[in-house]
């Protein structure tokens, strides 16, 4: 996604879901957060990347693994 607010859409990821973090991978750039998110009963991981800068261009990438 681009030309999202960063900050925002986390807040809202957090309101609308249940996510725990169970992992963070940091550099100068890029922030990669995993979470354990349920829904529709079924627990799914969620991997956010997006800038490690509120303020510097680039895009969120989000991908989800969930057992079938």
């Amino acid at each position: 996604m681009t030309d999202v607010d960063h900050e925002l859409f986390l807040k809202s990821f957090f309101t609308r879901t249940d996510a725990e973090k169970t992992d963070e991978k940091r550099d100068a750039v890029q922030i990669s957060r995993v979470y354990i998110v349920i829904a529709g009963g079924r627990e799914q991981f969620v991997n956010l990347k997006f800038p490690a800068s509120p303020t510097a261009e680039g895009s969120i990438v989000a991908s989800t693994i969930a057992d079938h």
